[in-house]
């Protein structure tokens, strides 16, 4: 079946739905079934439907991945980086520290995962993100604002979600199943070889401004 054929097939209201929720994926990157009721809708129309998706977004480089053991959807970008500055455009830049933050919150999802004790909502503790930093060497980093705009960033793709207020003690970082898509282990290898490294130096003596040199820059692309 063609794209137009399989368009044509589709309800009225099936063919909203499926309007609603490509501009999701392309605004959110992911979809995490297990979110909210709206999430579990936009997820079983995608499942259902993941053909005419991977159709859709394959004409603009994106493949549509769905991952049913998790509950979520995303989409991942087919291009490389030789790819022209145009293709790019979609790549979201993030500084530094929220690569470092990330990677703590995955380190966090990976030892749950491993422990087995992964249920469909996985909460963790502030304190939680700030030992998981702390054995990387960069615990001194997590100030309440910082870790507000990090958090902002992540939860805008369904990464995790804050309830309470940064700062408070009953605040709360939920964790997503969409974490475990963002990296793989070679690059979160080379984040944990490369803090080794800085923990280290720092430990005898050297300027933690002189170790930040060693970093490509200020941005990570993502």
């Amino acid at each position: 079946m063609t794209i137009e054929e399989y368009w044509d097939s589709l309800t009225q209201n099936e063919k909203f739905i499926f309007q609603r929720t490509s501009r999701y994926l392309l605004k959110q990157t992911f979809i995490v079934r297990d979110k909210d009721d709206n999430s579990r809708k936009l997820y079983n129309f995608v499942s259902r439907n993941a053909d005419l998706f991977i159709d859709y977004f394959g004409y603009i480089g994106f493949e549509v991945l769905i991952d049913r053991e998790s509950g979520v959807a995303m989409l991942s970008n087919r291009g490389s980086r030789e790819d022209s500055e145009d293709v790019q455009t979609n790549h979201l830049r993030l500084r530094k520290i929220d690569s470092i933050i990330l990677c703590a919150l995955w380190t966090l999802y990976a030892d749950r995962m491993r422990e087995g004790t992964l249920s469909r909502t996985c909460q963790i503790s502030v304190a939680d993100l700030s030992f998981a930093l702390e054995k990387f060497g960069y615990k001194d980093t997590l100030d309440k604002t910082t870790l507000r705009d990090t958090l902002t960033v992540l939860a805008r793709y369904n990464l995790v979600h804050v309830e309470g207020n940064v700062g408070e003690p009953d605040c709360l970082i939920v964790m997503y199943p969409s974490l475990q898509f963002t990296l793989n282990k070679e690059e979160f290898q080379k984040f944990a070889e490369q803090s080794s490294l800085r923990m280290k130096k720092t430990k005898g003596g050297e300027d933690i401004e002189s170790l930040e040199q060693e970093y490509d820059n200020d941005e990570e692309e993502s």
